[in-house]
């Protein structure tokens, strides 16, 4: 008689998070393809900061263009007694730059005695100077003016050259004076202000 026999095969329970993962069905995108509508106020803001962006640029383009950020020279001038004087300075200037500075003193029939030329001392601290010409026969300081006196020139006119440049660390300008004195007495001023471009 022949014995039979039965094999029972173990059997394992299949958690469903142990399951693989199905693959969803593909549907229809979810993000749309249409672009957002546009919000019409932020569009003008947007668009007036980038014409404030390409105007910003632009200054210094049309200043260079026009000169305002170079140099720049001015004459002032003032008549009093039969005198003139005019001063040609430096209107825009910038820092190491040579800076032409003229003073003309004009009398009809001439000059009889020393013409006494006066500037403030604070306007002297944009420069470093080089030579005054003609020199001047005599120099003092008096409180807070440089005095200059110059012997009488041949004909009814002195020019006074001042060959100096702007101080390369001064980055800010300075008003100035210039007075005209003829035997101690005042005849006349004129005022005026150098700048100094970045």
């Amino acid at each position: 008689m022949e014995a039979s026999y039965s094999v029972v095969l173990p059997t394992f329970a299949c958690r469903e998070e142990d399951a693989l993962p199905r693959k969803e069905e593909s549907g229809p995108s979810s993000h749309p393809t249409r672009p957002p509508e546009l919000d019409a106020a932020r569009w003008r803001r947007e668009a007036w900061v980038r014409r404030a962006l390409v105007a910003l640029f632009l200054v210094p383009v049309l200043g260079a263009a026009f000169g305002l950020l170079g140099l720049s020279h001015d004459d002032v001038s003032s008549t009093s007694a039969g005198y003139e004087l005019r001063v040609r300075y430096p209107k825009v200037s910038r820092g190491g730059l040579a800076s032409a500075f003229d003073i003309y003193v004009r009398h009809e029939g001439g000059f009889d005695s020393p013409i006494t030329l006066s500037i403030g001392q604070e306007y002297f601290t944009l420069f470093d100077l080089n030579g005054i010409f003609p020199a001047p026969s005599a120099e003092t300081v008096d409180g807070d003016m440089v005095v200059w006196e110059f012997d009488p020139p041949e004909g009814d006119l002195l020019r006074v050259h001042v060959d100096w440049r702007v101080e390369p660390a001064v980055h800010a300008g300075a008003p100035g004076s210039v007075r005209l004195e003829i035997d101690g007495s005042p005849i006349t001023q004129v005022e005026f202000e150098t700048r100094l471009a970045p």
